[in-house]
């Protein structure tokens, strides 16, 4: 008998040995099978969009080094910004000048408190309340900032005054990047090896300088100062497309933001019919020359491959000599088979490629909106469905449908501003503004920008003189000029895109 049992046992175990060995095998062979047919199909994929000229390496679509006298970004103001390094020890970043980073990033911090108050919205069809500024800017008793400081410590003045004199304490910084403003190139170094990791502090500053000059444009505008006010309004396009070279979605929304409140002082100096014919002219043709829908897709394509850039990060302990996922603080997914990486790719490039080939016409300057949304619709129910060709997709996807709607807004933003300068330099040739748009053409612009339904945009002659200037916005309803919520921060489908100016 108790021969027996150990008989018995060994049995069992070299069925279970047999067993596991089997499963293993399964297992191996389908692993094997996946890498083949995954990396085959990747493969495939990448024959194809070379043939059509699509690039889907990263270091290809990333700026390309410029000399530092004409780089933008290497004033030494800005330079700082992207000389750091992350601790493998920690993955933290260690900035090599913090003190001089955090400094940068508190100038004109004022102008992100809540508590301020009192400026304009075109969209909305409001001015800036300047004595609302001055008293919101003059109730900072609180802080700490050296500018607010100073301004509390001079007697009250007129508003526009009080606003001139804060941004002013911080005129050395400004001088630094108008001098600078004109160097053809911007490459601000940033670490595209580090992939989703690379930090973009860049952006913040950008956005805050270029807020403080829209702000001082608006200044100077309100005190009759013209020559200055435009001066410094095309500053801030100049700030806003300093980004264009960077390849990135995050990027590109902030461009837009920098571009949208530019539109402020163009809509306050047209409202109080201040700017002159040939002012009107040289705001028309640098708004001209802007293509946002063609900066999307130049965002989309990088975005593309830097999908590509962060799986492999994630799968490989050290990608292409690229720094070791855990030393910057990437997630590592070694073990999963590089077949299913591939699909993961293919799923995201595929999903791209619906909107870059199907959703964006830089050629007609138009985001088709209803398709947009049909192609985010299709990712979502590709992506609900958990398997392991979309397991890191869904990680990485972005949500490229409201994107365009921000991209669409502001890109209507800019025709409406064009046709409204020709409007306003048609009422300073004829004493009026014209019964239809068609009478700007080819006097005061080349032809006529359509709106997102491929329809001329809207346009209403009013009782008391003016006008109301609109697209139908993203619902693509006429709303005969109501203004909705929309906006390029709030992508609510209700109401149109309008320019118009209070009732005199």
């Amino acid at each position: 008998m108790n021969d027996k049992k150990p008989s018995r046992l060994v049995r069992w175990l070299k069925r279970i040995a047999f067993t596991l060995a089997v499963l293993i095998t399964l297992v191996a062979v389908v692993v094997i099978f996946e890498n083949w047919r995954g990396n085959r199909a990747w493969r495939n994929y990448l024959a194809e969009q070379e043939a059509k000229g699509e690039v889907l390496d990263w270091r290809k679509l990333v700026p390309p080094p410029v000399p530092d006298d004409q780089n933008f970004a290497k004033t030494p103001l800005l330079a700082k910004l992207t000389d750091y390094t992350y601790d493998p020890r920690t993955g933290k970043v260690v900035f090599a000048d913090p003190a001089g980073y955090a400094r940068l990033n508190g100038i004109f911090a004022w102008q992100n408190l809540n508590v301020i108050k009192g400026k304009g919205a075109w969209r909305k069809a409001t001015q800036t309340d300047w004595p609302a500024l001055q008293a919101s800017l003059r109730a900072l008793t609180n802080s700490e900032l050296p500018a607010a400081k100073a301004l509390l410590a001079r007697p009250a003045g007129k508003p526009v005054n009080d606003v001139l004199f804060l941004i002013a304490q911080n005129k050395a910084e400004l001088d630094e990047i108008a001098a600078v403003g004109r160097l053809p190139h911007a490459n601000f170094g940033v670490h595209y090896e580090e992939g989703i990791m690379a930090l973009l502090p860049q952006l913040s500053v950008i956005k805050n300088f270029a807020v403080a000059i829209q702000l001082r444009s608006l200044a100077e505008l309100e005190a009759g100062q013209l020559e200055l006010a435009l001066a410094d309004w095309q500053m801030v396009l100049a700030l806003g497309e300093t980004l264009k070279a960077d390849p990135l979605l995050i990027t590109l929304l902030v461009r837009i933001a920098v571009q949208d409140i530019s539109h402020q002082v163009i809509w306050e100096g047209l409202s109080q019919r201040k700017w002159t014919d040939a002012q009107l002219q040289t705001i028309e043709e640098r708004l001209a020359g802007i293509n946002l829908v063609a900066e999307a897709l130049s965002a989309l394509r990088g975005e593309r491959a830097f999908g590509m850039l962060a799986l492999d990060q994630m799968h490989l302990r050290s990608a292409n000599g690229l720094p070791r996922p855990g030393d910057i603080g990437i997630p590592s997914l070694p073990l999963l088979p590089s077949g299913w990486v591939s699909q993961n790719k293919l799923t995201i490039a595929r999903m791209y490629d619906r909107f870059i080939f199907g959703a964006f016409d830089p050629a007609k300057q138009r985001v088709d909106i209803k398709l947009a949304r049909q192609y985010e619709r299709e990712v979502e129910a590709t992506l609900g469905k958990f398997g392991p060709y979309t397991l890191m997709a869904r990680m990485l996807f972005p949500a490229i449908s409201k994107a365009g709607i921000k991209v669409a807004s502001t890109q209507t933003a800019l025709h409406l501003a064009r046709v409204a300068c020709a409007l306003e330099r048609h009422r300073l040739a004829d004493g009026k503004y014209p019964a239809d748009l068609s009478a700007l053409v080819p006097r005061f612009l080349p032809k006529l920008p359509v709106d997102l339904d491929e329809q001329p945009l809207r346009y209403q002659l009013e009782a008391n003189g003016q006008f109301t200037l609109y697209s139908i916005g993203s619902d693509l309803v006429d709303d005969q000029g109501r203004i909705g919520k929309s906006s390029p921060r709030v992508t609510v489908d209700e109401g149109d895109w309008v320019w118009k100016y209070p009732a005199p």
